[in-house]
């Protein structure tokens, strides 16, 4: 009798054995994928704007995890460099949760971190299944300050109302961070030494007659930062 125990323990050990090893190889990883971006894309590089009121450091990227075999665990992430906290709709988690928990197989993720410091941030994030096979994605953050305002500078002749009259124009002008809610607020304009400040980028002037003039330029940002001048000398005529 003890025999034919210590058989069907050994016949049962081997068996279960044999049926997570068949489990294991049928059972096909989840896949995580940043969404509209192409499937094989691992790793997101990107950059962040550091503003003084923290709310508005914010990263948003979609993430979609898809599992045919209906096993997905969870999804869930790391901060691997830097600090900064990660959001999902129901605020503030150490767990992704789902946009529409009744999508099917293909789960769209709302990833929202919010960097606490300057420099280099890393985060991963993992969807992983019952069977401890995961996927993971990397986000690569660089957050900075402010980026310089650059000015540049325009002069043409009009000759609307007189033969001396000129376009002064800092339109090409721009915010190296403009996608980030940068702009230019104040445009500075320096003709022979006379200081114009505009919020508008160009203007009309007359000139007395012919002459060599001196004009600059300096733009202003929304953080309160100067462009580098750019001056030339022009010659009205």
């Amino acid at each position: 009798m003890k025999q034919i125990l210590i058989a069907i323990l050994f016949i049962c050990i081997f068996s279960c054995d044999d049926s997570l090893e068949q489990l294991q190889k049928e059972n096909q990883r989840p896949e995580a994928f940043f969404t509209y971006l192409e499937n094989d894309i691992t790793t997101v590089v990107d950059s962040v704007k550091f503003f003084k009121v923290t709310s508005k450091n914010r990263y948003n990227q979609d993430v979609t995890i898809s599992d045919f075999e209906g096993n997905l665990k969870e999804v869930f992430f790391k901060i691997t460099s830097g600090n900064g906290r990660v959001y999902s709709i129901a605020g503030q988690t150490e767990r992704l949760l789902y946009e529409d928990p009744a999508a099917g197989v293909n789960n769209i993720y709302k990833f929202t971190y919010q960097p606490e410091q300057l420099g280099f941030h890393e985060i991963q994030i993992f969807a992983r299944d019952n069977l401890d096979e995961y996927d993971t994605l990397k986000v690569k953050l660089t957050v900075f300050e402010n980026l310089p305002p650059v000015a540049q500078l325009s002069v043409k002749p009009t000759r609307v109302v007189s033969r001396y009259e000129y376009t002064i124009d800092g339109t090409e002008s721009f915010d190296r961070d403009a996608k980030f809610g940068g702009e230019i607020v104040l445009y500075r304009f320096n003709i022979n030494s006379k200081i114009i400040d505009l919020k508008t980028p160009k203007f009309p002037y007359v000139f007395g007659g012919e002459q060599i003039v001196n004009i600059g330029l300096t733009v202003q940002d929304s953080n309160g930062q100067w462009s580098n001048v750019v001056e030339q000398l022009y010659s009205i005529d």
